[in-house]
């Protein structure tokens, strides 16, 4: 043992860098274990798979034209079976004036009703054997005897539970804390909730001694100013008493001075010594501080006497004029209604010293109690104070102990993190593992699709369609109301030229030209749409087809269909005008016409360039959902074709089509190639 240590420490430089070559080595071979030669391609060369309105229609361009008669082509070179009409007669739009011998058409609906049949049941046997297989696939996967997801699914266990116990241990310590049964946070809140409680007690306590000290200070205010008004009243009742005494004492006198027939003072010293006294009142009148308490009922009982003193004046200057004609005064009714007078203002006097002896008490009290009540509020206050010290230092503790166990628990997430990061990798490797049986079973459902696809491509179902509107176009209606004034066919003949004409009143029709390969598609009262540059483009005119002549013209107008050969050959469609109450199309207009085949809602539309054709059945390259911005297999699907116009088509398929994104040039890749899906832009965007 001690020779090895000695050479290790004696070539220990050739050690670190062997150590060094090694890291390196390794990670050169992670680095080319993970090296993505994924193909890149571009997300605008894709389609994704969502559901839209779809419309088959063709445009051409047309002219207003004024008419009063309109014909009437057969649309199949049939016999005529049977006419309904003579010339002459009367006809309302829609009515059957003929009807051609449509035997041939319903012996091929038969024929192509009894293939659909056929197909269906010839292709049941292969159906069943691919589904067979691909139910054996999921099996397999199911009960996980694949060695491979065996080997990795107990890494992925084993990984597990070293992570889930790290994780417990996380878990108990950050439940402890948020649950709050942590003994240390159990200390801590219970130390929290004493300040608390101790800062609440005291913020209680001096609260209620600062109303109790605002109360006292209100019952004093309102017992002196009770006290003020007592004291008011006790005076104007005082000089009330005053008054009535002095009256009663004059009319005593004067009854004295009546009754003992005792010459009179003369009404010139009686006047002197009442102005005397009206003096001495007015004096005082102005010595009053009206700014007192009490000083306006002073200020009332003096007015009152001044005015009983200036009656008397007044009533001595009006005897002295009738001193010989005047009668005995009533002196002792005059006294006796003073005294009563007298009694009630004494009575209540005795009642105003008692209410003013008991305010004087109640502010005395009050003043007593104001010193003691502010020590108390100092006192509280201190209180209060302590134990907000107390609350801070407990606050500040708290925040120490917390990031302590903030740390520990940092150091517990970080270690299940870890693991968490080696079960993922785990993970990964059973997901590729995983993703490997799944590319078999997805292999195994497209031979169960293309073994479905064959039972029913959809192109008899679509020569179906056709025949049931050939069926259709083999009865005549008339386009318009109107009479009869020509029937150029009889039955058993088939319609070389026109089958018949119908004159009406001067309207306005549409006159277009539609190619060879296109007319075939067109039947008479099929929708179009019309707008006119001249009327503006946003307003839409609804038309349909009236008649469809049979007799080709040349692109040329100049040119007739009978003349040098030409490379387009078209024919001339009429159109009646379904909505144009105002009469703004106008003969000789130039109108762009849009006939409508049909429309279809929600269904799943791809560009035509998209399809390829193999073992004469359709099929598609697309990538799975979510494919953006990672490797990726591309997958190859059948498809039906159940519509189309010059660059789109309506397609279905046994599998999911929502989310995929097909690739619009399938001719540039091929299935099982990896490629890498990303939002870039290519030539021409």
């Amino acid at each position: 043992m001690t020779k090895v240590k000695a050479f290790i420490l004696k070539h220990k430089k050739l050690f670190i860098i062997l150590a060094l070559l090694l890291i390196a080595l390794f990670a050169v071979k992670l680095i080319f274990a993970n090296k993505d030669d994924s193909e890149v391609l571009a997300k605008a060369e894709t389609t994704e798979m969502k559901k839209k309105n779809f419309e088959n229609s063709i445009r051409e361009s047309g002219e207003a034209i004024s008419e009063n008669s309109t014909t009437i082509f057969a649309e199949k070179q049939l016999p005529v079976k049977e006419i309904n009409v003579e010339v002459g007669d009367k006809v309302v739009k829609d009515q059957i004036i003929a009807r051609l011998d449509d035997s041939s058409i319903r012996q091929q609906i038969a024929q192509k009703q009894a293939a659909i049949a056929s197909t269906s049941s010839s292709s049941a046997a292969q159906i069943k054997n691919a589904q067979n297989r691909l139910s054996d696939a999921n099996k397999n996967l199911e009960k996980g005897t694949n060695a491979n997801i065996v080997a990795a699914n107990n890494a992925v266990i084993s990984a597990y539970d070293q992570w889930q116990s790290a994780e417990k241990t996380y878990d108990n310590y950050q439940r402890s804390l948020s649950l709050g049964y942590n003994d240390q946070i159990i200390q801590e809140d219970q130390s929290g909730k004493n300040a608390d409680d101790s800062l609440n007690s005291a913020q209680l306590n001096l609260d209620q001694s600062i109303r109790k000290y605002s109360n006292l200070q209100d019952e004093i205010r309102n017992a002196e100013a009770n006290l003020s008004s007592a004291s008011a009243r006790v005076d104007n009742l005082r000089n009330r008493q005053d008054n009535l005494t002095r009256q009663i004492s004059d009319l005593r006198s004067q009854k004295e001075m009546q009754d003992s027939n005792l010459s009179m003072p003369s009404n010139q010293e009686m006047l002197g010594k009442l102005n005397s006294d009206l003096i001495e009142i007015r004096m005082k009148i102005n010595s009053v501080d009206r700014t007192q308490a009490g000083s306006q009922d002073l200020l009332n009982s003096l007015q009152d006497r001044e005015r009983q003193i200036q009656d008397q004046i007044n009533e001595i200057s009006r005897n002295s004029q009738n001193q010989n004609n005047s009668s005995k005064v009533d002196y002792t009714s005059q006294i006796a209604s003073l005294e009563n007078s007298l009694k009630e203002v004494s009575e209540d006097l005795a009642s105003a010293q008692a209410d003013l002896s008991k305010y004087q008490a109640e502010v005395e009290s009050g003043r007593k109690q104001l010193d003691p009540s502010k020590m108390e509020i100092e006192q509280q206050n201190l209180a209060l104070n302590k134990s907000k010290t107390d609350k801070e230092a407990n606050s500040e503790q708290k925040e120490k102990t917390k990031l302590t166990r903030k740390d520990q628990l940092e150091v517990y997430r970080q270690n299940a993190q870890d693991l968490k990061s080696a079960y993922e990798s785990a993970l990964r490797n059973l997901a590729s593992a995983e993703e490997a049986a799944k590319d078999e079973i997805s292999s195994l459902k497209n031979n169960l699709s293309i073994a479905k696809s064959s039972a029913n491509t959809g192109i008899d179902s679509t020569d179906l369609k056709y025949l049931y509107e050939d069926l259709e176009k083999t009865v005549i209606r008339s386009p318009i109301d109107g009479t009869i004034t020509s029937v150029n066919v009889e039955e058993g003949q088939v319609a070389g030229d026109f089958l018949a004409k119908v004159d009406t009143v001067d309207r306005i029709v549409v006159k277009t030209k539609v190619k060879e390969f296109d007319v075939n598609r067109l039947k008479v009262g099929l929708p179009a749409e019309i707008t006119s540059d001249a009327v503006g483009k946003s307003k839409v005119f609804k038309g349909k087809v009236e008649s469809i002549n049979p007799t080709p013209i040349s692109a040329d107008p100049s040119n007739p269909a009978g003349g040098q050969k030409t490379n387009e050959v078209y024919y001339e469609v009429k159109l009646s005008l379904e909505n144009d109450r105002e009469n703004e199309i106008k003969p000789g207009m130039t109108l762009r016409v849009k006939y409508i085949f049909e429309k279809k809602k929600d269904v799943y539309v791809i560009p035509l360039a998209a399809i390829y054709e193999k073992n004469s059945k359709d099929f598609v390259l697309y990538l799975d959902k979510n494919a953006i911005n990672k490797a990726s297999t591309i997958k190859e699907m059948p498809v039906i074709i159940r519509d189309k116009n010059d660059y789109e088509a309506v397609v279905t398929s046994e599998n999911d089509l929502s989310g995929i994104r097909v690739i619009n040039s399938p001719d540039k890749y091929s299935a099982g190639m990896k490629v890498r899906l990303e939002d870039i832009k290519v030539d021409g965007d």
